[in-house]
């Protein structure tokens, strides 16, 4: 990661999910899930493994040090982020280099 400017916190990113999603979310994590994280320019990118052979691409808009946008290349069809979005944002929380 690089050039990290934000402040966010696993309350900040439990807000935007299910509490179902929030829980598959960090177990995704805590099991090294994410293999690819990148933060530049206001936008974190990166690749979290899942189910299929390939890891699913995830992006969040961070500009302006607030969760903006989300998107997954996974199905997740529900109300709120999914699961690999949770991943993703909890590395940038406890992955600060």
């Amino acid at each position: 990661m690089s050039d990290r400017q934000v402040h966010l916190t696993e309350r900040d990113v439990r807000a935007l999910a299910t509490p179902e999603s929030f829980d598959r979310g960090k177990h995704y994590y805590a099991e090294g899930a994410v293999v690819e994280v990148v933060y530049q320019d206001g936008r974190l990118t990166g690749r979290v493994a899942g189910r299929r052979q390939e890891p699913y691409r995830v992006s969040v808009d961070l500009a302006g040090g607030a969760i903006g946008t989300s998107s997954c290349s996974c199905p997740y069809e529900w109300s709120g982020a999914c699961k690999h979005v949770v991943a993703l944002l909890l590395a940038l929380i406890n992955q600060p280099d």
